[in-house]
């Protein structure tokens, strides 16, 4: 039986790797850093972010930073290896020996209940046909999650004033993710919080490569304007 699990991915990479770690019974997950494998380092302000909400469900029994355990599940070349038009998380499943997951909701944390719409968006992988000035037409009392300069952009793009709502870490961020109405937002590490946390998502897809579609009830792809917005957000 596997005991342990290394990544080398960014956030959402990670994040998606859990229906597989979870399928195989859990253990400790590494993060490391290997060049061919991500953009950057975690290391340091964005793998301590990660980490409560790692440690929060109950298949991972601990998480640190370091190499890969002899013997672990080693998911740092996933993206070496051909998609097939997998999403992030059954590419994963796939890289892992052709392991079944569910993607029934994978992320156990409490939320903050507080009934709002939940938007981000970050600075990668946009869609310009994806209809944001309807979808903030028609959304009551949005909030905005992400780093600053993603709502300065954001507002500046559809010339709003959503509210901003900072979230220490990422498992604060899934309780206030958790506790909104709904989500919508592009292929990041929020929307696969989201999507972990079952609740109802609208994805702006990146049409270049839409690796993050979870199909499942209540998850929404609208990747043209004359797509029926609102059959999205009702």
């Amino acid at each position: 039986m596997i005991r342990s699990f290394f990544h080398t991915g960014d956030i959402g990479d990670i994040i998606a790797a859990l229906p597989t770690i979870r399928s195989l019974g859990g253990g400790e997950l590494v993060i490391g850093y290997k060049p061919n494998g991500q953009r950057e380092s975690l290391r340091g302000a964005r793998f301590e972010a990660i980490v409560p909400l790692l440690l929060a469900q109950p298949y991972i029994s601990g998480v640190r930073w370091g190499d890969a355990p002899r013997g672990c599940l080693d998911f740092s070349r996933f993206r070496e290896t051909p998609d097939n038009g997998m999403s992030l998380a059954h590419h994963q499943a796939d890289y892992a020996g052709a392991v079944e997951i569910s993607v029934d909701p994978w992320l156990t944390i409490d939320p903050v209940t507080h009934g709002r719409p939940v938007i981000a968006r970050s600075a990668r992988y946009h869609n310009t046909d994806f209809p944001w000035m309807e979808v903030l037409r028609r959304l009551k009392d949005p909030i905005f999650v992400g780093l600053p300069q993603e709502h300065a952009a954001f507002c500046a793009f559809t010339r709003s004033n959503v509210e901003h709502v900072r979230c220490g870490n990422l498992l604060q961020l899934a309780r206030t993710i958790a506790g909104g109405s709904l989500f919508v937002g592009n292929q990041s590490a929020p929307f696969w919080i989201a999507a972990g946390l079952g609740g109802r998502c609208v994805q702006e897809s990146w049409i270049a490569a839409p690796n993050s579609t979870i199909h499942r009830k209540g998850m929404f792809y609208p990747m043209r304007m004359d797509y029926d917005i609102d059959a999205c957000l009702r």
